[in-house]
Formats: structure tokens, C-alpha cells, sequence
């Protein structure tokens, strides 16, 4: 295949609207579950023992996938929102491209899972 500028603007464009789509795909599971969860709490019928399990490790089946969900839309919100690859250094190791999201996406993670252990 011949490298040409009109088949790279096409590929362009194909990458940053997966990117939005997929940065929405996870906005919207995010509120679903978040409702699900709202209403599973609120007006389902459960057994008192998983009700005593909920409060009890609330932190643990809420904050984590929680965690987890706000980490992946912080980074899909800087991969729409930037146009170059992501690059940043870290006692003198730098991470670009997919690495550094990886790395960011981790750190990120674990700066919200220690504040939540923290203040819970």
C-alpha cells in the first residue's frame, strides 16, 4: 500500500472518533451502573445479610470499580482532548505513547484507591 495524505487523514479521523465513542461507551456505562446501584441499594428486595455486607465493605464493591471507571475517563478525556501522544518523565524514566497512559492510568488509580482507604 502507498503512503499518501489522504488515506492518513482517513485513518486520523477513524482513530479520534473511536476515541470519542469510547470515552462516551464509558461515561454511560459509568451513570448505568452507578444507577444500578443506586436503585439495587434503594429499592430492591435483598437479603439482610448482602445489606450487611454493603455497608460493611461499601468501599470495596463501590469505590474500587468506582476508582477504576473515573481513571479510565480521565485518560480517555486527555487522549480526545490532546492531539500528540502522551509523554512525561518520572525519575528520569519517560513514558510515551500507550506506556505512559498505562503508567498514568495506574498512578491515577491508586492516588484515588489510597484516598479512599485514607478517609474511609
Amino acid at each position: 500500500m502507498v503512503f499518501n495524505r489522504k488515506n492518513f487523514k482517513l485513518k486520523e479521523m477513524e482513530r479520534n472518533l473511536f476515541k470519542k465513542v469510547f470515552a462516551w461507551v464509558v461515561a454511560i456505562l459509568f451513570i448505568v451502573s452507578g444507577t444500578f446501584v443506586f436503585l439495587f441499594v434503594f429499592k430492591g428486595e435483598i437479603n439482610p445479610i448482602y445489606i450487611q455486607l454493603y455497608k460493611d465493605h461499601f468501599s470495596a464493591i463501590v469505590g474500587l470499580p468506582a476508582a477504576a471507571f473515573i481513571s479510565t475517563f480521565l485518560i480517555l478525556l486527555l487522549k480526545i482532548t490532546e492531539k500528540e501522544a502522551l509523554e512525561f518523565s518520572v525519575l528520569q524514566v519517560t513514558f510515551k505513547g500507550t506506556s505512559g497512559e498505562i503508567v498514568l492510568w495506574i498512578f491515577i488509580y491508586m492516588t484515588i484507591v489510597s484516598s479512599i482507604k485514607i478517609l474511609w
